[in-house]
């Protein structure tokens, strides 16, 4: 809804109350996936779309680092959320950087929204489109797109 304070105040809240679940203990252990990490990621997401990227980029570092294969398709997620926030900053560098990320992650998983969020980061990309090293990375997704859409059939 475009409540950046909003935004801010709900995560603040939600933190809050992270802090006081104990799985297994007085709380369901089915909360054990709800974590900080969990938490940072859904708000890089948040804070992209109310293009705030530094914010954004600022909780996916939060989020932590990419050694969790069991989580592959959410890291990869973010690794393109992350991309697509860094060229709001218009920082080519480090959009490419994540964008390489969750090419490679995400031509793992079969997923309608891996394949949406790869999208976003190509459209995010257009305006360096003449830059050789974007061109490249585009170049990888479309044939990344092309091994993932051969291995589904």
């Amino acid at each position: 809804m475009g409540d950046a304070t909003g935004a801010s105040t709900a995560l603040s809240r939600a933190e809050s109350w992270l802090d006081k679940i104990t799985p297994g203990a007085q709380d369901s252990p089915r909360l054990s996936y709800v974590t900080h990490s969990r938490l940072a990621a859904d708000a890089t997401e948040i804070f992209r779309d109310l293009r705030k990227p530094k914010a954004a980029l600022g909780w996916s570092q939060q989020a932590g680092e990419l050694s969790d294969v069991h989580q592959t398709r959410a890291v990869g997620l973010r690794m393109a959320v992350a991309a697509t926030a860094a060229c709001q900053a218009r920082e080519l560098d480090q959009a490419l950087d994540h964008a390489d990320q969750a090419l490679a992650l995400l031509q793992r998983v079969e997923s309608t929204r891996a394949r949406t969020h790869l999208e976003d980061v190509a459209t995010a990309l257009m305006p360096w489109a003449a830059e050789p090293r974007a061109t490249a990375f585009l170049q990888r997704l479309e044939q990344g797109e092309l091994t993932t859409g051969a291995a589904a059939r």
